[in-house]
């Protein structure tokens, strides 16, 4: 039988995808109010088809995908409005989808990285500003601030990439991978 939350994720998250990534590209911002539908949403579907396990479900989908968008944001110039819509989809997709989601939102936002500091001519600098975050990470190093990376100017609809990524990740259990 074919996952109700599945089907359900990948409907809302095909139907985001366009909207997301105009205001993404155009605003670089993510409006509120869609991240407050998904989550509502989210949770609406889990509880509707599992009760009070999918409601554990949704939230803890939403705990975990926020914690992990946040600790990204904390070592890159990833805006608040990318871990506000991955915890919201994390409420869609449930706890168990969360982490698969994420690492292929970490590949397509590392792909589009890779893309626009290639068009932008600035990959040794932008590797050696990678190597600083990770040398920072060392014991008695120190990460450089975020604001930093946002003054560079070089940055990318990643909303683009957590929504792109997770509709990825859920067409994939659809599918039966």
């Amino acid at each position: 039988m074919t996952d109700p939350i599945a089907i359900t994720s990948v409907a809302v998250l095909a139907s985001l995808n366009l909207p997301i990534a105009f205001y993404d590209i155009r605003y670089r911002r993510i409006p509120n109010l869609l991240v407050i539908g998904v989550l509502f949403g989210g949770i609406a579907a889990h509880v509707m088809i599992g009760g009070g396990a999918g409601l554990r479900d949704s939230l803890s989908g939403c705990l975990l995908a926020f914690i992990l968008m946040l600790a990204v944001r904390f070592l890159t110039g990833l805006g608040a409005g990318d871990v506000k819509l991955f915890g919201a989809i994390g409420a869609l997709l449930g706890g168990r989808h969360v982490v698969p989601a994420f690492l292929l939102v970490v590949l397509l936002g590392g792909a589009m990285a890779m893309i626009a500091m290639l068009r932008a001519k600035v990959a040794r600098q932008t590797m050696l500003g990678v190597c600083r975050i990770f040398a920072g990470m060392l014991p008695g190093g120190i990460v450089p601030p975020r604001e930093e990376f946002a003054r560079s100017g070089l940055t990318i609809p990643y909303g683009i990439a957590v929504a792109g990524g997770s509709l990825l990740q859920m067409l994939s259990v659809l599918m039966g991978r």
